[in-house]
Protein backbone atom coordinates (compact mmCIF):
# COMPACT_ATOMS: atom_id res chain seq x y z
CA UNK A 1 0.00 0.00 0.00
CA UNK A 2 2.87 2.12 0.91
CA UNK A 3 4.19 1.81 -2.36
CA UNK A 4 1.25 2.47 -4.57
CA UNK A 5 0.27 6.32 -2.33
CA UNK A 6 4.49 6.73 -3.10
CA UNK A 7 3.81 6.17 -6.84
CA UNK A 8 0.53 7.94 -6.78
CA UNK A 9 1.89 10.60 -5.32
CA UNK A 10 5.54 11.10 -7.61
CA UNK A 11 2.58 10.93 -10.80
CA UNK A 12 0.51 13.74 -9.75
CA UNK A 13 3.98 15.87 -9.01
CA UNK A 14 5.77 14.73 -12.52
CA UNK A 15 1.88 15.90 -14.17
CA UNK A 16 1.87 19.07 -12.32
CA UNK A 17 5.63 20.43 -13.05
CA UNK A 18 4.82 19.39 -16.53
CA UNK A 19 1.64 21.54 -16.49
CA UNK A 20 3.12 24.03 -15.80
CA UNK A 21 2.24 27.54 -17.08
CA UNK A 22 4.44 30.40 -18.09
CA UNK A 23 3.99 34.42 -18.74
CA UNK A 24 5.17 33.72 -22.30
CA UNK A 25 5.87 30.26 -24.59
CA UNK A 26 8.07 30.51 -27.77
CA UNK A 27 7.05 27.56 -29.71
CA UNK A 28 8.67 25.12 -32.56
CA UNK A 29 11.23 27.73 -33.34
CA UNK A 30 14.93 26.78 -34.09
CA UNK A 31 16.47 27.66 -30.89
CA UNK A 32 19.83 28.18 -30.74
CA UNK A 33 22.21 29.11 -28.11
CA UNK A 34 26.00 29.35 -29.43
CA UNK A 35 27.33 28.95 -26.00
CA UNK A 36 26.04 25.05 -25.28
CA UNK A 37 26.20 24.67 -29.48
CA UNK A 38 22.08 23.34 -28.58
CA UNK A 39 20.39 24.01 -31.99
CA UNK A 40 17.10 22.05 -32.78
CA UNK A 41 13.30 22.66 -32.74
CA UNK A 42 12.06 23.49 -29.85
CA UNK A 43 9.82 25.26 -27.48
CA UNK A 44 10.75 28.05 -24.57
CA UNK A 45 8.84 28.92 -21.91
CA UNK A 46 9.33 32.79 -20.21
CA UNK A 47 7.92 33.61 -16.80
CA UNK A 48 8.83 37.24 -14.71
CA UNK A 49 11.15 37.65 -18.05
CA UNK A 50 13.44 34.97 -17.98
CA UNK A 51 13.53 32.19 -20.01
CA UNK A 52 12.65 28.99 -17.88
CA UNK A 53 12.05 26.14 -19.80
CA UNK A 54 13.95 24.86 -22.91
CA UNK A 55 12.08 21.73 -23.95
CA UNK A 56 10.42 19.69 -26.47
CA UNK A 57 7.54 18.83 -24.78
CA UNK A 58 4.34 20.70 -25.06
CA UNK A 59 4.36 23.54 -22.79
CA UNK A 60 1.68 26.32 -22.19
CA UNK A 61 1.58 30.30 -21.23
CA UNK A 62 -0.19 33.21 -20.81
CA UNK A 63 0.46 34.52 -24.65
CA UNK A 64 2.08 32.52 -27.06
CA UNK A 65 4.18 32.88 -30.07
CA UNK A 66 4.67 30.85 -32.93
CA UNK A 67 8.40 31.17 -33.87
CA UNK A 68 8.06 28.18 -36.33
CA UNK A 69 10.48 28.42 -39.39
CA UNK A 70 11.79 31.60 -37.15
CA UNK A 71 15.21 31.21 -35.24
CA UNK A 72 15.11 32.14 -31.13
CA UNK A 73 18.47 33.19 -30.21
CA UNK A 74 20.10 34.97 -27.15
CA UNK A 75 20.16 38.84 -27.83
CA UNK A 76 23.53 40.21 -29.98
CA UNK A 77 25.90 42.10 -29.67
CA UNK A 78 26.32 45.14 -31.53
CA UNK A 79 29.97 46.70 -30.86
CA UNK A 80 30.06 49.45 -32.91
CA UNK A 81 26.42 51.30 -33.20
CA UNK A 82 25.66 55.41 -33.80
CA UNK A 83 22.04 54.72 -34.47
CA UNK A 84 20.89 55.25 -30.32
CA UNK A 85 17.44 57.54 -32.06
CA UNK A 86 14.05 55.56 -31.28
CA UNK A 87 14.33 54.49 -35.03
CA UNK A 88 17.78 53.13 -34.85
CA UNK A 89 16.79 51.42 -31.67
CA UNK A 90 13.68 49.55 -33.27
CA UNK A 91 15.39 48.56 -36.04
CA UNK A 92 18.37 46.42 -34.02
CA UNK A 93 15.88 45.42 -31.82
CA UNK A 94 13.92 43.90 -35.04
CA UNK A 95 16.85 42.55 -36.38
CA UNK A 96 17.99 40.58 -32.67
CA UNK A 97 20.38 42.99 -31.36
CA UNK A 98 19.77 43.66 -27.67
CA UNK A 99 23.05 45.38 -26.98
CA UNK A 100 24.18 48.32 -28.52
CA UNK A 101 28.03 49.71 -27.57
CA UNK A 102 29.48 52.80 -29.31
CA UNK A 103 33.39 52.99 -28.42
CA UNK A 104 34.21 55.33 -30.96
CA UNK A 105 34.14 59.22 -29.13
CA UNK A 106 33.52 58.12 -25.75
CA UNK A 107 31.76 59.82 -23.30
CA UNK A 108 33.16 62.66 -21.22
CA UNK A 109 30.57 62.59 -18.28
CA UNK A 110 29.56 58.72 -18.06
CA UNK A 111 26.89 59.49 -15.85
CA UNK A 112 24.99 61.83 -17.82
CA UNK A 113 25.55 59.36 -21.08
CA UNK A 114 23.50 56.67 -19.30
CA UNK A 115 20.85 58.91 -17.68
CA UNK A 116 20.45 60.08 -20.93
CA UNK A 117 20.08 56.33 -22.36
CA UNK A 118 17.48 55.24 -20.05
CA UNK A 119 15.52 57.84 -20.83
CA UNK A 120 15.22 57.07 -24.64
CA UNK A 121 16.31 53.31 -25.31
CA UNK A 122 13.82 51.41 -23.47
CA UNK A 123 14.23 47.63 -23.53
CA UNK A 124 18.03 47.86 -24.93
CA UNK A 125 21.35 47.38 -23.19
CA UNK A 126 23.77 49.93 -24.31
CA UNK A 127 27.52 50.81 -23.53
CA UNK A 128 30.27 53.25 -24.01
CA UNK A 129 33.60 53.98 -23.56
CA UNK A 130 35.16 56.45 -21.07
CA UNK A 131 36.87 60.05 -22.83
CA UNK A 132 40.05 60.71 -20.29
CA UNK A 133 40.76 63.85 -21.88
CA UNK A 134 43.90 66.06 -20.93
CA UNK A 135 44.57 69.60 -22.45
CA UNK A 136 48.30 70.29 -23.17
CA UNK A 137 49.55 72.98 -21.78
CA UNK A 138 47.36 73.23 -18.84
Amino acid sequence: MRTLFLVGTLSVCSTLCVAQTYDVVILNGRVMDPETGFDQIANGGISNGWITAITDEEINGSDSIDATGHVVAPGFIDLEQHGLDPWGIKVNLRDGVTTQMDFEVGAANIDEWYSARRRNTGKLWHGRWVRIRSDAGS
